[in-house]
C-alpha cells in the first residue's frame, strides 16, 4: 500500500556494455494510468509524483534530457537516476509507467563537448 507523502526508492540505472569509454543522456517519461486505461492518464502526472533525482544526473532546460556527469567506462554502470519517489496525490489503483530511451557517445576524441556533433536525440514514448 502506497499512502500520500510516502517515498519509495527506485533503481534505475544506464550499463555501458561495450569496451569504450562513453558519454550518457536519457530521455525520461512518466505516465500514470487510472483505472487500467492510458487514455486515462493523467496530463500532470508531475504534480501528483516527484522524482528526487541524483546529482551526477543533470537536466538540461534547452532540450528536457538528463546527462550523465562524467565519463561511462566500458562495462560500468552508472549510479541510480533517482533517490526516492515521492507520492503526493490521489493514486489509488493507479500504475505509473516510467520509460527510459538512453543514447551514448564514445568518450575518444569527444572530450571538450561531446554532443556537439551528435543528431538530434528523437525521443519518443510511442508504442510501435
Amino acid at each position: 500500500l502506497v499512502i500520500w507523502g510516502d517515498k519509495l526508492p527506485k533503481n534505475m540505472r544506464v550499463k555501458n556494455s561495450c569496451e569504450e569509454p562513453v558519454w550518457i543522456r536519457v530521455g525520461f517519461c512518466q505516465t500514470i494510468v487510472k483505472n487500467g486505461s492510458e487514455k486515462e492518464s493523467l496530463e500532470k502526472s508531475e504534480d501528483l509524483v516527484e522524482f528526487v533525482w541524483r546529482d551526477k544526473w543533470k537536466k538540461k532546460k534547452e532540450d528536457n534530457l538528463y546527462y550523465y556527469d562524467g565519463v561511462l567506462e566500458g562495462g560500468e554502470t552508472t549510479e541510480d537516476f533517482f533517490e526516492s519517489v515521492k507520492f503526493k496525490g490521489d493514486l489509488v489503483g493507479a500504475k505509473i509507467k516510467i520509460t527510459v530511451c538512453a543514447q551514448a557517445e564514445q568518450a575518444v576524441n569527444n572530450l571538450d563537448n561531446p554532443w556537439e556533433t551528435t543528431p538530434e536525440f528523437k525521443f519518443s514514448t510511442a508504442s510501435s
